[in-house]
Parts: C-alpha cells; sequence; structure tokens
C-alpha cells in the first residue's frame, strides 16, 4: 500500500519508505533513484525495484557542459567590461577571452541541442525554440531600449538607441550588439532538425566550414553574418557529441590545456592567424579546467556553478544593463582618475561583471522571472501551470 503515496515523494523520502518497508532489502537501493532530479511518477514495485531506470527517468546531464557555460557567461561579462582608460594587461585579457568565449557557448549549445533532443515534429521542435530564445530576445530589447531612452538625457549609455529601435529590433539586435548570438542560436535551432541522423551532421559540419570562409559576404541583417561566422563551432558540438566514445576526450581536452595559451599569443601577434585553432583550443582548454572542476572542486564551487548554468541564458540577456549602472556609478564618483589604475580596474572588475553583471543578473532570474507564470513565460523558462 505504500507504494500509492510515492507520486507526492522526493527521492530521499522514498529511500526511506523503501527502507522501513523491507528491514532486509532484497537488493541494494537503485542508484538510479538517487538522481537528485527524479520524482517518482505513478511507480509500482516492479519498476522501483528495477535496476534500470523507467522511461520518464531524465537522460544523462553532462555536468563538465554545465561548468563550462558557466564559465563562458562569467567571461561573457568580464569581456563586456572596458571602460577607458585600461591598462594594458586587461586589454590582452580581453583578446584572448574573444578568442574563444562565443565560440565556446555556440559548441556547449550544439553539443546539448543534439543530446537533449526528443523525438518530435519540426514545427513543434522551432516553435519550442522560439518560445525559448526569440521571445524572451524581443522583450528583453523592448525593456533594454526603454532603459536606454529614459537615462541616456541624464548619463550617456553605450550604443544609443532611438524610437525606431523598438521596430528595427525585428531584424538587428538594436538594443545591444551582444544579442546577436541569440538571432544566430535560433537560426542554428531552425537548421539543425533537417540533419537529424550522425551521418547527415558531419554533412552539416561541413557546410559550416564553407559558410565560415564565406562568412564576409553574408549581411548583417538578421544577423545572417554572424551565423555564418559561428555555425562552425555549433555543428562542431553537434558532431562531438555522436563521436563522444569513439575519442580520447581526456587527451583532447590535455592537449588543448597547453595548446591554447601558445596559439592565444600567436593570435594576438597576428589576428589573421589560425582563428579556428585558437577558438577550438580554447574551448578544449575551458572542457579541461571544467572537467577538473567536476571532478575535484568543493561541493559548494559545484553548486554555485550548476546554479549559474543553469541561469546562463537570463544572465546572458541581462547583464549588460546591470553592468552599465555600475559603470555609470564608478564614473560619476571618478573612480579610474585617480590612484592606482591597476588596482582600481582590478575592484572595478570585481564590481561591475562579477557582481553586477552575473550575480545580480541571478538574482533577477532566481527570485523574480521564476517566480511568476508571465515572467516564465516571456523569458523562456518553462511554465508552471496556473
Amino acid at each position: 500500500q505504500s507504494y500509492k503515496y510515492f507520486s507526492s515523494l522526493n527521492v530521499n523520502m522514498i529511500k526511506n519508505a523503501y527502507l522501513c518497508t523491507y528491514r532486509t532489502p532484497r537488493m541494494p537501493f537503485p542508484q538510479w533513484a538517487l538522481h537528485s532530479e527524479f520524482i517518482c511518477e505513478s511507480m509500482n514495485p516492479d519498476t522501483f525495484l528495477s535496476a534500470n531506470p523507467p522511461a520518464s527517468y531524465p537522460k544523462k546531464r553532462y555536468y563538465t557542459l554545465d561548468i563550462a557555460r558557466a564559465i563562458a557567461i562569467i567571461l561573457v561579462a568580464v569581456g563586456h567590461f572596458n571602460i577607458e582608460p585600461m591598462p594594458q594587461f586587461y586589454r590582452y585579457l580581453i583578446d584572448v577571452i574573444y578568442t574563444f568565449h562565443m565560440p565556446l557557448f555556440m559548441f556547449v549549445s550544439g553539443f546539448l541541442c543534439i543530446a537533449t533532443m526528443k523525438k518530435t515534429s519540426y514545427l513543434k521542435f522551432i516553435t519550442k525554440k522560439f518560445f525559448r530564445l526569440m521571445v524572451p530576445y524581443f522583450v528583453t530589447s523592448v525593456i533594454i531600449i526603454f532603459i536606454k531612452l529614459l537615462t541616456e538625457k541624464v548619463q550617456p549609455v553605450d550604443h544609443p538607441v532611438t524610437v525606431s529601435d523598438f521596430i528595427e529590433i525585428l531584424w538587428l539586435p538594436k538594443a545591444g550588439y551582444f544579442l546577436w548570438f541569440v538571432y544566430a542560436l535560433w537560426w542554428m535551432m531552425v537548421i539543425v532538425p533537417l540533419f537529424d541522423t550522425p551521418a547527415k551532421r558531419r554533412v552539416f559540419l561541413l557546410i559550416s566550414v564553407v559558410l565560415f570562409l564565406i562568412n564576409p559576404y553574408f549581411p548583417r541583417l538578421f544577423c545572417l553574418h554572424e551565423t555564418a561566422r559561428f555555425m562552425i563551432y555549433f555543428a562542431s558540438g553537434c558532431v562531438v557529441y555522436d563521436i563522444l566514445k569513439k575519442i580520447p576526450v581526456r587527451a583532447l581536452c590535455l592537449t588543448s590545456f597547453f595548446a591554447f595559451p601558445v596559439l592565444a599569443v600567436i593570435l594576438i601577434i597576428n589576428s589573421q592567424l589560425l582563428i579556428l585553432a585558437t577558438a577550438f583550443s580554447g574551448i578544449g582548454f575551458t572542457l579541461a579546467v571544467s572537467n577538473a572542476l567536476e571532478n575535484h572542486a568543493a561541493p559548494k564551487i559545484r553548486r554555485i556553478l550548476f546554479s549559474l548554468s543553469t541561469a546562463s541564458y537570463i544572465i546572458y540577456l541581462f547583464h549588460t544593463t546591470f553592468m552599465g549602472f555600475s559603470k555609470a556609478a564608478l564614473m560619476k564618483i571618478h573612480f579610474f582618475q585617480s590612484g592606482n589604475l591597476m588596482l582600481h580596474y582590478t575592484v572595478a572588475e570585481l564590481i561591475v561583471p562579477l557582481f553586477s553583471g552575473v550575480v545580480l543578473s541571478y538574482l533577477l532570474y532566481k527570485y523574480i522571472l521564476t517566480r511568476f507564470y508571465i515572467t516564465r513565460l516571456l523569458f523562456g523558462l518553462t511554465p508552471k501551470p496556473l
């Protein structure tokens, strides 16, 4: 009789009920049921005692990719902090970050897209992605333009806007150039279902190589230029998922870990050389660091990174808005015009990108946007039933 209550119990409660019911268990408690996200649904004893998870059990989660995505969103915030005067060290740092942080985002997006893709109709898939990506893009763009129009009369803003930009966001990221990523990712989501087998996805990768080579000829309209330039990284993520079991992942990450610093220095010296090699080695470098953090970091650090990964899309949408207010406050008090510039810039890096850009955006996600049905719907979060 106790099994009929399992549908409303969490994993720990189920485990306790199991151990109480069977003082001498017939078999060890099934490891698949220890998954923190699993909630039993109409479970019967035969299913629960099985060594194999039920069909409703969530797919494998790639924690290294979660950590890599958290690192990427932190790098995005740091890369968007560029107040003058800037110490030369930070110029080099930003140059290095820009060699791989957006390719990393695209690679992770392609990998997870294939890893989580379910068999469904093409129309249903792109409709879901439209609400996940483009509806938040339009809502965020309207909010940012509205804020800029209100504040630019009293304080200079990055990328000034006009009222006409409310319409132009339909074909250009007028609220802020950083939003090109959303439009480009949307086009990739439109394309990727057409390549629904590993063999077809290898063709997709070859097509993306051609697009990368000819991307200067694509227009900026609808972010087609950026889509052609970055599709190669998205397609690579798709293909790597397909061949993951056939490649020496640790050896590949280790090689990238040591190759990336060398290639980054070469790229700074000659910006036209080794663009792809530096980007892919940067991806491998980040995955190597992420894998090390997954296996060796303190549990609290991992939980923080997993939380940032979950909120990464909202952080991406809002980090420049919060950073803009912080930068304006620092400029108002002439923070960079006296004393040790290097020290002041280091302090500003902690305040503006990390606290304002990342932490405040995460708090917005956790305590406001996930709390209400309408905000979850508008910002591409899974709506809870009314």
